[in-house]
């Protein structure tokens, strides 16, 4: 199952630590033994770490659509050629003129965040991907602000 963990936690493996945003697969653990927890297996060495179920949230396949946590103004959705082509709602911050809007944040199983930018004024979309930041700068993911 694969899961994002959304907060951090204390790690059982000496000398790792928990990247907020990152995408994990994990199983169930022994509901009898540790009915709070799912069990995630690391790659590199094979140790088991015990995940707190609260820490984390099911992922979708591929990056996730978030929202922005200012106020924006819907402007419409435009086809977006880095997204398949699929139609993505844009938006301008309130208060501004809509000479440039942006997609929502998405975040990528890394926990890095980002966005696309539509040119009013041209007509196209800019090339370039708007790197926000990273989750893992954030105790949980909740506390991540964008502007």
């Amino acid at each position: 199952m694969r899961v994002r963990i959304i907060k951090k936690f204390e790690s059982n493996v000496k000398g790792e630590t928990n990247i907020v945003g990152k995408v994990i697969e994990v199983h169930e653990a022994d509901e009898i033994k540790k009915p709070t927890y799912i069990r995630y297996i690391r790659e590199k060495d094979n140790s088991i770490e015990w995940v707190p179920k609260d820490c984390v949230k099911p992922a979708p396949e591929g990056d996730e659509e978030l929202e922005w946590k200012c106020e924006m103004i819907e402007w419409g959705e435009i086809s977006c050629p880095f997204r398949h082509n699929k139609f993505l709602m844009t938006y301008y911050p309130k208060g501004s003129r809509p000479y440039d809007t942006v997609t929502n944040p998405f975040i990528d199983d890394d926990g890095e965040i980002y966005y696309y930018q539509f040119d009013q004024d041209e007509g196209g979309w800019k090339d370039d991907t708007f790197v926000i930041g990273e989750a893992e700068e954030y105790d949980n993911i909740e506390e991540v602000l964008f502007y």
